[in-house]
């Protein structure tokens, strides 16, 4: 696992969310703050 330290920039990666669009990160969140969570569930 990659660690990111302060102002590294956040690798792309796509996702997508339940019942949504997919996302290409970070450019979906560009110009604001974002949380990413990943939760995986049994």
């Amino acid at each position: 696992m990659t660690v990111l330290n302060p102002g590294d920039r956040f690798p792309e990666l796509t996702v997508s969310p339940p019942g949504g669009a997919e996302l290409t990160l970070p450019d979906a969140l560009s110009g604001d703050y974002g949380v990413v969570l990943d939760y995986r569930a049994a």
